[in-house]
């Protein structure tokens, strides 16, 4: 994104509009809970970079505006779970499993490799509680995104 005020601790002020300025900046990204009464996903967008790296303006790196998208060097439209696409119809909505009429609550765990909070993460499990009873997805092994390959 562009409106981002400060980047590593510089003014982000030239050429500065009403979406923002010159420069951009590009970061690994999860969107943790998109949701509605109709649907809810959770996505990760993947980077080439490895920390928050300013982009745009003459810093080599593409932010991915406009028709430069998908040159950018972060996936933007990233790698989402939505329960109905993969085919779990029943699941998340007015009446169903986890039923949107009711009060929830939202559990997200990252599941590392080696089960400590410093592993490399191999899942990411979404659970919801409702009524004292634990939800979890039917469908666990959907998520196969090629957007890109860093």
């Amino acid at each position: 994104p562009h409106d981002i005020k400060f980047i590593n601790g510089e003014a982000n002020m030239l050429d500065w509009a009403k979406h923002g300025g010159r420069y951009g900046v590009c970061c690994v990204e999860m969107d943790i809970w998109e949701a509605n009464k109709m649907s809810t996903a959770f996505t990760t967008h993947v980077c080439e970079v490895d920390k928050q790296t300013r982009c745009g303006g003459n810093t080599g790196i593409t932010c991915g505006d406009g028709a430069a998208r998908y040159s950018s060097a972060c996936d933007k439209d990233g790698c989402d779970y939505n329960h109905y696409r993969a085919g779990d119809k029943d699941f998340y909505g007015p009446g169903k499993t986890v039923d949107t009429n009711k009060p929830m609550t939202v559990v997200t765990q990252f599941i590392t490799t080696d089960g400590t909070d410093r592993g490399d993460l191999k899942e990411i499990r979404r659970l919801y509680v409702q009524d004292g009873k634990v939800c979890s997805h039917r469908l666990l092994h959907y998520i196969q995104c090629a957007y890109h390959t860093f």
